[in-house]
């Protein structure tokens, strides 16, 4: 993981610790230990999996930074740009803390092989994680 640090600190930064503190490197083995751990995949492979997974960020939300956007437009912009069906919205998970947008998070299907497929509906059991409200 050391020969990704510096992507991840710019990619996928721990906001809870700076970098020259003894827990900066905790954010990531926590997210190896509960998510990659049973991914089936090496660490390095998780991480560079997750880095390549990562959605830009649209300009909807750059553009209204601190403002209160729709959650449907924010569905809207984060569908992928090949996806003409109308249940896109739902392979987002909008991630709300303290009243503000803190993740999006993408529901991907695993392949057989363990690689990972296209985007999909976010299972029932992940729904939980939608915290936004409409706003």
């Amino acid at each position: 993981m050391d020969e990704m640090s510096e992507e991840l600190n710019e990619r996928w930064p721990n906001v809870k610790s700076s970098i020259d503190s003894i827990d900066h490197m905790s954010f990531w083995n926590h997210e190896w230990t509960k998510h990659g751990t049973c991914s089936g995949m090496s660490q390095k492979d998780y991480f560079q999996t997750a880095l390549d997974l990562f959605l830009p960020t649209p300009s909807i939300v750059l553009e209204n930074h601190g403002s209160v956007v729709p959650k449907t437009e924010l569905q809207e912009q984060f569908k992928e740009e090949d996806d003409t069906s109308s249940a896109g919205a739902d392979t987002t998970l909008m991630v709300c803390k303290y009243g503000y947008l803190s993740e999006v998070q993408a529901c991907y299907k695993k392949m057989e092989d363990g690689r990972t497929g296209k985007r999909m509906s976010c299972p029932n059991g992940a729904t939980k994680e939608d915290t936004c409200g409409e706003e």
